[in-house]
């Protein structure tokens, strides 16, 4: 059954956490559930949230996916555009050199060596 508990008990209760003695201890010594007490514990820990600063959170967490999706797509797009130029340096010194695009891409085993 339930029965409400002072303020003060609750709070002295807490205070004697703070300083030391163990929560089985002190539901025994006050007649009330350690549940109870460890409830307490998570309340003052991390109190409850109110609906508005939930929705609030939730908004902001969606527009951080949001820009982080964004900012992978701009990387995704800057590495291909990076593919793309290396593969134009590389035709550019294929033609500077007389060579073929095949030559730069894939050297022979015995140039490698030298």
């Amino acid at each position: 059954m339930f029965k409400p508990i002072a303020k003060e008990i609750k709070e002295e209760i807490l205070l004697k956490i703070k300083q030391g003695t163990k929560v089985p201890v002190l539901a025994d010594q006050y007649g009330i559930s350690a549940k109870t007490i460890y409830t307490w514990l998570a309340r003052t820990v991390c109190p409850p949230v109110s609906w508005a600063k939930y929705q609030q959170l939730r908004r902001e967490n969606e527009e951080r996916k949001r820009i982080i999706g964004m900012m992978a797509l701009d990387l995704e797009k800057e590495k291909k555009e990076g593919y793309l130029r290396v593969a134009k340096n590389k035709q550019l010194l294929a033609d500077l050199l007389g060579l073929s695009r095949k030559q730069i891409y894939y050297p022979r085993k015995k140039e490698m060596q030298d």
